[in-house]
């Protein structure tokens, strides 16, 4: 009873407390409501009533930024040097075969373009094999850059084919995907590596601008196959694209573009090898 009346001068009871309170705010809330598109509650007798206009501001601004773009990374697919196995229509695989004498200033004149390329190159990649590495060597010197080599971008595996002509049917229908010989590695195995791989450069890349990959023929083709078939999407609008024999060195340029919802890409050019105008097989 004492302690009572020592604070009954102030406020009687904690409940007119509140009830003062819930009279001083109501307004004030009631405005807030009404300036939301709400339907304010008669009296506001619990502060947990500001939370569903501010949910409500937060979901409709997630739903305006879904569909916002967050980072753009270029990346350049880069077919290696000819070998002698390019020159005589031999298909190739996994065999260890070396660049030849063309494929060697294919490749220098290559690292000459790329030196002075923009956005420019952060980070270069290459399939492990020969004809790649030989080729991402001179590149590697031209941008200051260390080679990552990656066995995910190799060319497919074309099992007893490999070594034989191109020409006979077979073996032009197993460059091509459309079998699967034996002892190959199977085409969805072969799309789903790289398509993985192509994805694992989005997440590994992010807060770059520039990646190039050093890979081979087959590996670019099929990316563009899952461009047409939407297994990479593409961006609104984009039409689909020829699939063409890759020149050796050449240069096909994605842009990848990270939204929330996932990954959208624009294919920029192919077969750009205008660099390779001066190199002669003399």
């Amino acid at each position: 009873m004492k302690i009572w009346k020592r604070y009954g001068s102030k406020c009687d009871s904690v409940k007119e407390k509140r009830r003062r309170a819930v009279a001083r705010w109501s307004p004030v809330f009631n405005n807030a409501m009404k300036a939301s598109g709400l339907k304010p509650t008669a009296t506001m007798n619990k502060f947990s009533a500001l939370s569903p206009p501010h949910q409500a501001t937060v979901n409709k601004t997630n739903a305006n930024t879904e569909d916002m773009p967050g980072n753009t990374l270029h990346i350049l697919l880069l077919r290696h040097g000819q070998t002698d196995s390019n020159a005589s229509g031999v298909l190739q695989g996994h065999q260890p075969t070396p660049l030849n004498r063309l494929g060697i200033q294919q490749a220098h004149a290559l690292a000459n373009r790329l030196h002075s390329y923009r956005p420019s190159i952060d980070v270069l990649i290459s399939s492990d094999l020969p004809r790649a590495t030989q080729t991402a060597g001179p590149i590697a010197a031209a941008c200051g850059l260390p080679v990552v080599t990656d066995n995910a971008w190799r060319e497919r595996s074309f099992g007893l084919l490999e070594g034989k002509p191109v020409g006979v049917a077979d073996t032009w229908r197993a460059a091509s995907g459309e079998i699967d010989p034996p002892g190959s590695e199977p085409i969805t195995e072969m799309h789903k590596r790289i398509r993985d791989a192509l994805f694992g450069i989005c997440d590994e890349h992010s807060d770059k601008q520039m990646v190039a990959v050093v890979t081979h023929g087959g590996p670019i083709r099929a990316i563009l196959k899952m461009f047409n078939d939407g297994r990479i999407e593409p961006t609104r609008g984009h039409d689909k694209v020829e699939v063409p024999l890759i020149i050796n060195c050449s240069i096909l340029q994605l842009t990848a573009r990270m939204y929330r919802t996932g990954i959208k890409w624009k294919l920029d050019f192919i077969n750009d090898a205008k660099h390779l105008s001066d190199v002669t097989n003399d």
